[in-house]
C-alpha cells in the first residue's frame, strides 16, 4: 500500500497499530468498504477479494 501511495507512513501506536492514510489510499478504504456493504458480507469470499483488489490496483496505480 506504500508503493502504491495509499499510506503516508504506518506502524505501532499507543493505542495497537496505526495507519496514516494518504487522500488516494482513503477513498481506496472508502470505495472497498462500500464494495463489501453492496455485496454482503457472506459473498465476498477470496475469489471476490482478489478481483477487487486487482482491480483497485489497477485503478489507484494508473499512470493517468
Amino acid at each position: 500500500m506504500v508503493k502504491t501511495k495509499w499510506v503516508k507512513q504506518y506502524g505501532p501506536s499507543a493505542n495497537g497499530f496505526e495507519v496514516d492514510w494518504t487522500d488516494r489510499g482513503k477513498l481506496a478504504m472508502e470505495a472497498l468498504g462500500y464494495v463489501i456493504e453492496d455485496l454482503g458480507r457472506e459473498n465476498f469470499n477470496q475469489q471476490v477479494w482478489w478481483a477487487v483488489g486487482t482491480l483497485a490496483n489497477m485503478e489507484f496505480t494508473s499512470q493517468s
